[in-house]
């Protein structure tokens, strides 16, 4: 399948009104993660990008510095994804990638990651298993650095210590030797991307035992 002719943005003030419509219509769609209090463009302190298709804002993607793994400095995290229904076999979520990786280098940024719920299979097999029939579909658009793509089998994020949600960990290192260790937010546990329901609330248990003070 080809990609339908698409341009991408970053954002800027004469967009607000499209993005809003964007908003609205991913609520339609179930999507909850463009809300105000966790997506508020006068405050976002990060980068915005937008795809356009046939001059309709069909996906958004953002970057900001991890305060989750308090290391703000070092490591970029890509938040707010969302593709539109009718576009998401476009896989435009990859696209994005590229400019977002240059703008976190020109930032001074180490590492850019970004974290999937261990239930949600289909997005999570994209990018553990390379999905090499759309690779392949695709490849001038990935070769060269869809290749260094990191799974790493051996962190999990916990989006909130209260909660048994825990998610996989990707990445890309910027800066050739670096080891990221994130030191706040991540579970160190072995795993081959299989990590059940009972596994989940059992490391989240464990780990409300290891930090009490963040229960």
């Amino acid at each position: 399948m080809a990609f339908p002719n698409y341009e991408i943005k970053t954002y800027t003030s004469d967009l607000r009104d499209q993005i809003e419509e964007f908003r609205e219509q991913t609520f339609k769609e179930g999507n909850h993660s463009l809300t105000i209090d966790k997506f508020d463009l006068n405050n976002f302190k990060g980068q915005v990008w937008v795809i356009f298709v046939d001059g309709k804002l069909v996906s958004l993607s953002a970057v900001e510095a991890s305060h989750y793994t308090s290391d703000p400095d070092i490591a970029a995290r890509v938040v707010r994804l969302h593709t539109l229904k009718a576009y998401r076999s476009t896989a435009f979520g990859m696209i994005f990638l590229p400019p977002q990786l240059e703008w976190c280098k020109q930032q001074g940024f180490k590492v850019m990651w970004w974290s999937l719920d261990t239930k949600v299979i289909g997005l999570n097999a994209i990018y553990q298993s390379r999905h090499v029939p759309l690779y392949l579909t695709h490849k001038e658009a990935y070769d060269g650095w869809w290749q260094d793509l990191v799974f790493d089998k051996n962190m999990l994020f916990e989006v909130d210590s209260r909660s048994d949600l825990l998610q996989y960990v990707y990445y890309f290192i910027l800066e050739d030797g670096y080891q990221w260790k994130p030191r706040t937010n991540m579970l160190y546990y072995n795993h081959n991307g299989d990590v059940d329901d009972k596994t989940a609330k059992m490391l989240s248990t464990k780990s409300r035992r290891w930090r009490p003070t963040l229960a």
